[in-house]
């Protein structure tokens, strides 16, 4: 409802596919993220904050 959702890898393939599609789709204004998408996947993003890449 607020646009707002997260992404990582822990989710099932169809919900992480769900969640982009909504990004794209403009209905997803937010998306907090780990490196799930720093990683190549490519998203219509008006401004990214990373704050880092590092595996733990």
């Amino acid at each position: 409802r607020a646009g707002i959702a997260f992404h990582n890898a822990a989710m099932e393939p169809q919900d992480r596919a769900m969640v982009e599609a909504l990004f794209r789709e403009r209905d997803i204004l937010v998306l907090c993220t780990t490196s799930t998408l720093a990683m190549g996947v490519n998203l219509p993003a008006h401004l990214v904050v990373l704050k880092g890449t590092r595996r733990w």
